[in-house]
């Protein structure tokens, strides 16, 4: 009896709720999360963050970096370093000042001699031009070659104020200021969608089902843009992986919420679950799918951007809305029929 009313419903909401399949699918998604894990974790390994990643194609930033290869690389970023005595610049302080020039020469990632040291026209300061090469981690690398200047600097002789600007001074700051926001970013998000589950559901368990849904969608979808990246040429940078976490666990849960409505629904009206769960998806899952293809089409859009950032940014998104589509249409109704009743 049951059977034949599955039937109704299609095959993949069948194969979706049935006894034994729903233990199947459980078990392939235990197996892709822990096989993905690893890759997962090495997405910010094949990141793309030099200057040009950034830039247009055809702008003329681009074509001047583009030039300037031939004479230097183009991820060198200046850092300007200032020196400031309002008495006035000493013998003391010049001397000391290109000794330091020499330390600098000796940091990691700069490649080139420094410039400098440079007097003002009023003889209070001095300006040095350190170039560092960043090499494809952009100006997120730079955190480490700036803390080093200004380890460096704390040597200067009493009285004369340092400052590291330009450039490298301000991608350096940047990189501190925004270290770790992919972490954050990620806790905060799933926090929200927690406590909204928490208030729809009003259960103290079941929002932990569309969470672990979500978290297996994030984890396969990272891993798959890492493969893309390093097999394919997918571009991948910071911007884009961050917003990938994002919108995989936004999408999942609004679909989870669509699903989980509906299922609920179906629950008064059959005493099965499994057959309760074939018609939720039956119902859902045309709304769901729609929904999910709209997204990914929209963001292949982004395919069209001048900004390389932009368009790369679109199928690394569209993966991730694709991966959470088949999660949360298989792993969720699974876990639901798992439980009881």
């Amino acid at each position: 009896m049951i059977n034949d009313r599955l039937s109704d419903v299609g095959r993949l909401s069948w194969f979706a709720s049935g006894r034994r399949t729903k233990w199947f699918i459980v078990g392939f998604w235990v197996v892709v999360f822990i096989v993905a894990g690893s890759a997962a974790g090495k997405l910010s390994s094949v990141q793309d963050n030099d200057s040009a990643s950034w830039l247009p194609g055809d702008a003329e930033s681009t074509q001047v970096l583009d030039r300037m290869a031939d004479f230097q690389s183009p991820n060198e970023i200046p850092a300007l370093v200032v020196y400031e005595r309002s008495d006035g610049i000493t013998p003391e302080d010049q001397k000391a000042v290109a000794e330091q020039v020499t330390q600098f020469n000796d940091v990691d990632g700069v490649e080139r001699d420094s410039l400098g040291p440079f007097p003002s026209e009023d003889g209070q300061a001095l300006q040095v031009i350190v170039p560092v090469d960043v090499g494809a981690g952009g100006w997120e690398a730079l955190g480490t070659s700036v803390d080093t200047l200004h380890g460096i600097l704390q040597d200067s002789p009493d009285g004369l104020d340092h400052f590291v600007t330009g450039p490298g001074g301000y991608a350096a700051a940047q990189s501190e200021a925004f270290a770790g926001i992919d972490g954050a970013l990620l806790l905060t998000a799933l926090l929200v969608v927690i406590v909204i589950l928490l208030f729809t559901y009003r259960s103290p368990l079941l929002w932990l089902l569309p969470i672990v849904s979500v978290v297996v969608a994030l984890v396969a979808s990272m891993a798959l843009v890492y493969l893309l990246a390093k097999h394919a040429g997918l571009t991948v940078n910071a911007q884009s992986q961050s917003i990938l976490a994002v919108l995989v666990i936004g999408a999942g849960t609004d679909y989870a919420l669509l699903l989980v409505a509906r299922y609920r629904e179906e629950l008064r009206r059959h005493a099965d679950k499994h057959e309760a769960m074939a018609f939720a998806l039956h119902r859902a899952g045309p709304a769901i799918w729609a929904s999910g293809a709209t997204v990914v089409a929209g963001l292949l859009c982004l395919l069209l951007a001048t900004m390389n950032s932009t368009s790369g940014m679109g199928p690394v998104a569209a993966v991730g809305i694709r991966i959470a589509l088949y999660v949360m249409t298989t792993l969720l109704p699974a876990l639901l029929l798992v439980v009881p009743r």
